[in-house]
């Protein structure tokens, strides 16, 4: 009742939407009349934030770098998405799934409740139960192996430094991949082997330092391209075989510009990587360190302000959308339905303002983080299996529960009504988890990371994101390192010993060591090796190649 008396006296423009300013930057921005009708099925309030503060604050519990901390069960230590001294226990993954806990064991009162207590404003029952509740060391679940460095991910084996991945094998070093198997590094490739340094690439094959590819194989350097094999350093082929730099050559010519190229040289490399950026922007028109010009929407209609959008309808300023109608303000999602402001997974309908990656089958998903196979949760973190659920932490197949306390239905419905009631009068419902609960510091989260006010902590600390200093990440080696100049310049003259040894990376200042998985790959293609952190090396991809989640509205 609360709601629809919210939205009986919602003054509207004529065309039945509404300007605001958002309470924390005092941009203005426009609901727009589908955006209304949209908040008003779902019985939310129109969000006080502009999108762009929205996706702020999602990304700010969002991290790709993963750290050694403590078990708190077993004392032993293990990989965390948390760093040490943060302010949370840590269960390793097998532990956390396991039945030696039980998260209902912190389950807390609500204000009022049997009038033992007093009145107590929801967000303080709930700071004291996530901060209670241990904390699932990774993003990850059973079905990964061998991959415990990797988070955001599932059904990944013999995995390193993968996230916000899915179904891949033997990748390492790469950022959103779905279905791949030998592949290092690269960004948002799908159903591709052997393939290297590729961005936005699917269905690929030996295909190395390509961005926006399909159906390609053997080619380097390619930009745009579908249908190709055998080309070099070629943007915007269709179909097309034995091509360099756009140009037609027989097979025999081909082969012989190619052998005269020294790939397994770093030096030649950086030149060919050099030359592969001048010809990209001029021959397509991208921005340096921006933004590509073109449409990259495929199979897709009624598409407005958004940008890789593939076998999709109705689709508002969104990104990376597949197999979804009827999205807004959202990205990195696949076969989702009537959905806003949401992030991550592989199937939902009816969700909003929830940041869920690596999960599927989420049902009237509100205000949740890392949400699976749930429904009609709200304000719900790391939960799985659930249905009825409200404010509740690390619960697993549970009915009717609120801050992890259960429930009859009767009870639950009846006090739903009271928590939400008062919420709305405190303005307190509608929106993601305040900034002051993140999860991690947002120093190191995606939000600083890549997120709309990129490198920027001023105003993130004037709004409340918590920031602590963070030792090094779990890449980062100790001892007497070996300045990575002293690097031989040929992958020929790399011998097996190179895995021992530590190498220093001055930019990044960051110790590190080559894998043995990695020189083997190098070898078997005759490429040189990176001269790169690993970390900096998928943060470069991704500065290089937005995923757009970020780019200005009025663009």
């Amino acid at each position: 009742q609360k709601i629809s008396e919210y939205f009986k006296d919602l003054q509207l423009d004529k065309n039945g939407g509404q300007w605001r300013e958002c309470r924390l930057s005092e941009n203005k921005f426009y609901v727009r009349p589908e955006d209304v009708e949209f908040y008003r099925k779902i019985q939310v309030p129109l969000p006080s934030l502009c999108p762009n503060e929205r996706l702020r604050r999602k990304l700010a519990y969002c991290t790709d770098r993963i750290y050694f901390n403590q078990s708190a069960a077993t004392g032993e230590q293990i990989v965390s998405m948390y760093p040490p001294r943060w302010k949370y226990q840590v269960y390793e993954p097998d532990y956390w799934f396991s039945d030696k806990w039980d998260p209902m064991e912190y389950g807390i009162l609500l204000q009022g409740e049997g009038g033992e207590t007093p009145p107590v404003r929801f967000w303080e029952k709930f700071e004291k139960l996530q901060l209670a509740v241990p904390r699932l060391a990774l993003y990850s679940d059973a079905s990964n192996e061998n991959s415990d460095f990797t988070n955001n991910s599932m059904r990944l084996k013999d995995c390193y430094l993968v996230f916000n991945s899915a179904d891949c094998v033997d990748c390492y070093y790469a950022y959103a991949l779905v279905n791949c198997r030998d592949c290092i590094g690269g960004l948002l490739t799908l159903n591709s082997e052997w393939c290297y340094e590729c961005r936005e690439a699917d269905n690929c094959y030996e295909c190395f330092w390509c961005d926006e590819v399909k159906n390609c194989r053997e080619s380097y350097w390619l930009t745009d391209c579908r249908g190709c094999s055998n080309c070099f350093m070629s943007q915007g082929l269709r179909h097309k075989q034995y091509c360099w730099k756009n140009e037609q050559l027989s097979k025999g010519e081909y082969e012989k510009r190619l052998n005269n190229i020294d790939l397994g040289s770093w030096e030649e490399v950086h030149k060919l990587r050099m030359t592969n950026d001048e010809l990209r922007i001029k021959c397509v028109g991208a921005i340096p360190c921006g933004r590509p010009t073109r449409n990259h929407n495929e199979n897709s209609i009624n598409i407005e302000r958004s940008d890789y959008i593939k076998n999709s309808k109705n689709v508002y300023q969104s990104f990376y959308i597949m197999d979804s109608e009827n999205i807004a303000y959202s990205e990195g999602f696949i076969g989702y339905k009537d959905t806003y402001d949401c992030g991550g997974g592989l199937g939902g309908e009816r969700c909003y303002e929830s940041i869920t990656t690596s999960s599927d089958s989420n049902y009237e998903v509100k205000f949740g983080l890392n949400i699976s196979n749930s429904q009609n949760v709200e304000y719900c973190d790391t939960c799985s299996n659930c249905r009825d659920c409200f404010g509740c932490v690390g619960l697993r197949n549970k009915q009717y529960c609120i801050l992890n306390k259960q429930y009859s239905k009767e009870e639950y419905e009846l006090l739903m009504d009271k928590i939400k009631v008062e919420m709305l009068e405190n303005g307190d419902y509608g929106e993601f988890f305040p900034p002051e609960f993140s999860i991690v510091p947002y120093n190191v989260s995606e939000a600083f990371t890549s997120g709309p006010d990129k490198g920027n902590l001023e105003n993130a600390r004037c709004y409340g994101y918590p920031m602590m200093e963070v030792a090094d990440d779990v890449t980062v080696e100790m001892g007497e390192a070996l300045d990575i100049g002293a690097l031989p310049d040929n992958i020929k003259d790399i011998d097996e010993l190179i895995v021992e040894k530590v190498y220093y990376d001055p930019v990044a200042g960051k110790k590190f060591r080559y894998l043995p998985q990695e020189l083997f790959w190098h070898k078997k293609f005759g490429l040189a090796l990176p001269r790169k952190y690993p970390l900096a090396r998928i943060r470069g991809a991704q500065d290089y190649f937005p995923l757009g989640w970020w780019w200005p509205v009025d663009l």
